[in-house]
């Protein structure tokens, strides 16, 4: 008879073997919303009677991924794509639009991305036409989402999509699920990417979290988030408490104890842990947070 123990230790190492990793993958997530993944990097598309709203094209470092995103939606339905969205201006999320142009009425982006996109010169990308402050709302083909502006978070310029009717947001790099955010945090802003997590728990309401990378969530996901990072600062705060130095060993190895029972299993707990410890010590430092 093989031991509980050791049995439970097989399935890990079988879960943990090469089942091959799809490089592309289309999901329908709601009635008329379907999400794209390509090469670890997700976008969502709707569909309407009168056209189709995209949202951030990944075509940075395979120029081939917009012609598979392009065929995905043409898979779905064979009207055009009239509004194209990016929700930041970061290269991997806002690359290759020009596919869609020939269709585009508009392309949407925070105002503060517009000139960010623009520096880059780049003939792949078209440049935004249609600015966001805080929020605006698209309606075609008597489909409304509105694009929301929660604050400096990931960078400052981040918008999500919130679809009201299908109880869905879709939002980028600022709310991992189950997952570390991506290593040194650059470009972030800690209290305000906190602040801008409690205004979305408070204001928004959804069943269906759609993020930049990795797997689908919930709304429950957003405090989990918010949660890690205060308790990521503290542990910080502990570790120094303790005497010990700023992104030492010693400070990783004491948070990392702290935080294991909670995020232990999040993906990329283990390499970017101490990644996420040093930027949120800069951001820390920069912002005047002891």
């Amino acid at each position: 008879m093989i031991g509980t123990s050791l049995f439970a230790g097989m399935v890990e190492r079988a879960r943990a073997q090469a089942l091959p990793q799809s490089v592309a993958e289309l999901t329908r997530v709601a009635t008329d919303v379907y999400m794209w993944r390509s090469i670890g990097h997700n976008t969502i598309f709707i569909v309407t009677d009168e056209g189709v709203i995209v949202s951030d094209p990944v075509g940075l470092g395979n120029p081939r991924s917009t012609q598979m995103f392009k065929a995905a939606v043409a898979s779905v339905t064979d009207r055009p794509v009239r509004y194209l969205i990016y929700s930041h201006e970061h290269a991997d999320h806002a690359t290759g639009a020009a596919i869609f142009s020939d269709t585009l009425e508009a392309v949407v982006s925070h105002r503060l991305a517009a000139p960010k996109i623009a520096a880059r010169n780049n003939p792949l990308t078209p440049l935004p036409t249609f600015l966001v402050d805080s929020q605006a709302s698209i309606t075609l083909g008597g489909r409304t989402i509105d694009v929301i502006y929660t604050g400096r978070n990931h960078s400052d310029n981040s918008l999500v999509i919130f679809y009201e009717a299908r109880r869905l947001m879709f939002a980028v790099d600022f709310i991992p699920v189950e997952s570390l955010p991506f290593r040194t945090l650059n470009d972030s802003y800690i209290t305000e990417w906190i602040a801008s997590l409690k205004w979305i728990e408070d204001n928004l309401f959804f069943d269906t979290l759609v993020p930049g990378h990795g797997r689908i969530g919930t709304k429950d996901h957003v405090r989990r988030m918010r949660e890690y990072f205060l308790d990521l600062m503290e542990g910080i705060r502990a570790a120094r408490r303790a005497g010990l130095a700023d992104n030492s060993a010693a400070m990783t190895a004491s948070v990392r104890t702290a935080l294991t029972p909670s995020y232990g299993r999040w993906d990329n707990f283990g390499p970017y842990l101490p990644e996420n410890i040093e930027g949120v010590i800069r951001m820390m430092r920069e912002e005047g947070i002891s």
